[in-house]
């Protein structure tokens, strides 16, 4: 315990504050974006089940995030987002590095 304070220090050195380094924001923005779109599937389709609902989000929600992030949709035309949100909305890169060997 005693060399906690040390690590901590060290920690924060690196990484910055805390409040830099957690995903805490993203998901709660994330949590709510869900919800709107599960209202929306719910609206479209209102005799679909719970179930159905969820089902369709799961398989859906990558391309109505971009599409809503990137402006596509009508109720983000005035909203402003961070260069993080923006790349996460429009997934990971198509470009691949290859290695021919690994140095250790």
């Amino acid at each position: 315990m005693e060399h906690l304070s040390i690590h901590l220090a060290e920690k924060a050195l690196m990484g910055g504050a805390v409040q830099f380094r957690w995903m805490y924001p993203i998901e709660r923005y994330l949590s709510t974006l869900k919800n709107l779109h599960q209202m929306k599937l719910s609206k479209t389709k209102p005799r679909a089940s719970r179930r159905e609902i969820d089902r369709l989000h799961s398989e859906t929600f990558h391309e109505w995030f971009k599409n809503y992030i990137n402006g596509e949709e009508e109720a983000s035309s005035s909203n402003c987002y961070s260069e993080e949100i923006k790349q996460l909305a429009n997934g990971p890169t198509p470009y691949k590095m290859y290695y021919n060997s690994c140095i250790s």
